[in-house]
């Protein structure tokens, strides 16, 4: 069956993509960095870089990795529903 399916189980499958994504980027942007969260709180206090930024000179490189690895995951994730990607293969 192809990958059009709807009510709870395509809700199901959209939230557990988004938790997905979230934590790929969140490795990106923390973990990569070695910046845990307190580093947020440090950077609404001028104290430190925000490493959700992409735009900020020392987030730049991972933040473009980060979209790379968005785009392929959600590549799989379409794939493993039965549909055809949309966006062509990203490189990191």
């Amino acid at each position: 069956m192809g990958g059009r399916r709807g009510g709870a189980q395509s809700w199901r499958g959209s939230r557990h993509i988004a938790q997905g994504l979230h934590a790929l980027q969140d490795a990106y942007a923390h973990d990569l960095a070695g910046a845990g969260m307190l580093v947020h709180v440090r950077g609404l206090i001028g104290l430190g870089v925000d490493p959700d930024d992409p735009l900020v000179e020392a987030n730049v490189t991972r933040a473009a990795s980060a979209r790379a690895a968005t785009t392929n995951a959600i590549r799989d994730f379409m794939k493993g529903r039965g549909d055809k990607p949309k966006c062509p293969q990203a490189n990191q």
